[in-house]
């Protein structure tokens, strides 16, 4: 019997299709956000209010960590700087806001606002109040040392400020930066303010922004 010779069959290939890479999403940058600025506490927000308000108030730039007993001195600083303008312009001693001051300053202070007074009566003038587009700032603050007291800071103060001349009805105009040496001395729980010494002044120009 003849024998039958199987051919063997080779498979076809299937071609495996090629597969199409998924593209990679592109990210969307997200816009950054402007971080809004947040304003400096002003310092009656932080303090509160002065004890005589007026032409000055709290120091536009002074410590973060200032202690309470700090905080009190400034505050009678300044307030005793707007009482004395309060009784310059009224050639008045006696006015409340200068009484109310009196346990927390020494009587050199309440002296220098009398001789003054003496002055400028004698000279026939008559300072006024600053108007309210005048520059009366109390710019900066800082701690320092001294022999002549057991606190002291230096302070910067400038102000625009105006006399009446009597007889003619003239006024005079002057503009000033002042940098003071201010001391205090403790009486009781408080710092009392007990006198200051002028370290510079300039007439006519802004400086207490130069430090």
């Amino acid at each position: 019997m003849p024998t039958s010779t199987a051919l063997a069959e080779t498979p076809t290939a299937v071609a495996t299709p090629t597969s199409v890479p998924t593209p990679t999403p592109t990210p969307t940058a997200e816009p950054t956000a402007t971080p809004i600025p947040t304003p400096t506490p002003t310092g009656t927000e932080r303090y509160g209010e002065l004890l005589v308000e007026g032409v000055y108030d709290w120091p536009t730039e002074m410590p973060d960590d200032l202690t309470d007993d700090e905080v009190f001195a400034i505050n009678i600083f300044a307030s005793m700087e707007n009482a004395t303008w309060f009784a310059i312009s009224k050639a008045d001693m006696t006015i409340p806001e200068l009484e109310v001051l009196r346990p927390y300053a020494g009587p050199g202070l309440f002296e220098f606002a009398e001789d003054s007074i003496a002055f400028l009566v004698e000279e026939g003038e008559r300072p006024l109040l600053p108007s309210a587009d005048s520059r009366m700032e109390f710019v900066r603050l800082e701690r320092t040392t001294s022999e002549s007291a057991t606190k002291a800071f230096i302070v910067c103060l400038h102000f625009d400020s105006e006399r009446l001349v009597i007889d003619s009805g003239e006024t005079m105009a002057r503009s000033q930066s002042v940098e003071m040496e201010v001391h205090f001395e403790p009486v009781g729980e408080v710092l009392a303010l007990v006198g200051w010494r002028v370290v510079s002044a300039e007439f006519g120009v802004f400086t207490c922004a130069d430090s």
